[in-house]
């Protein structure tokens, strides 16, 4: 499928999703796919759809040349730490989806499948995320400085490589909020009633960050972790080179 548009794999795989639904008489929907970049010359957001005739999608509506593996590329070069330049394909240049915005792009989703005339309270998400650490600063009160960040630099260079690591910060993921009020989500009283399961919208990021005993107040380690161990995750890169990192 590395080779075949998304217009045309849109059309290979619901003709095989609609021969199995028939099969087992169940009704559905068209399958479809999106993929949120970064236009690198004209600095905007672009969408890559499998089906170029979503409601959702920008007059005029063109044909989709990008291939699977094209778009999925487009979607992930992550500039300055990462990738030295674009993904270019088809006279035209991108960046990570990231850039827009959207490091989470569960909003996008639940907008393009509200503009395809999904009703509200038929959409369910599944957010998958690729963790995020969440560090106290040293000095922080009670917290060990080997389970703490140590604070920022500034200066020209060190503020790039900042920049350049917000693509895979959390800010974000307010995406994730905003769309479950789209999805005509509740709200919780107090903070008795986190977490709080009302929702059309599961997230499963993990997250890298000390623990508190209740009973002591003493931080930690998770369970089963060493310093060592905790320190190698926290500081790992997101683009995983060595056998030991993947293991």
């Amino acid at each position: 499928m590395g080779s075949t548009s998304l217009q045309n794999l849109h059309g290979i795989l619901n003709d095989s999703i609609a021969s199995l639904r028939e099969q087992r008489d169940e009704p559905g929907r068209p399958m479809s796919f999106l993929f949120v970049t970064y236009d690198f010359d004209r600095d905007r957001a672009r969408m890559m759809r499998s089906d170029v005739s979503s409601p959702a999608a920008s007059f005029p509506h063109r044909q989709q040349r990008a291939t699977l593996a094209e778009a999925a590329h487009a979607s992930s070069t992550a500039p300055i730490n990462w990738f030295d330049k674009p993904a270019e394909f088809d006279g035209c240049r991108f960046w990570d989806g990231a850039m827009t915005g959207y490091n989470n792009p569960v909003l996008a989703g639940v907008v393009e499948a509200i503009a395809m005339g999904v009703p509200r309270r038929d959409i369910g998400v599944l957010s998958l995320g690729t963790s995020t650490v969440f560090l106290p600063e040293c000095g922080s009160d009670g917290i060990p400085d080997e389970l703490c960040r140590s604070r920022a630099s500034t200066g020209f260079l060190p503020e790039l490589v900042k920049v350049g690591k917000t693509i895979i910060a959390d800010p974000p993921d307010a995406h994730t909020f905003i769309a479950h009020l789209m999805l005509d989500g509740g709200l919780p009283a107090d903070v008795s009633c986190c977490p709080f399961t009302d929702t059309a919208i599961v997230r499963m990021n993990p997250v890298i960050q000390p623990v508190i005993d209740p009973a002591t107040g003493q931080w930690s380690v998770p369970a089963g972790w060493t310093v060592e161990e905790f320190r190698r995750i926290a500081e790992m890169d997101i683009a995983s080179r060595r056998q030991e990192d993947v293991e």
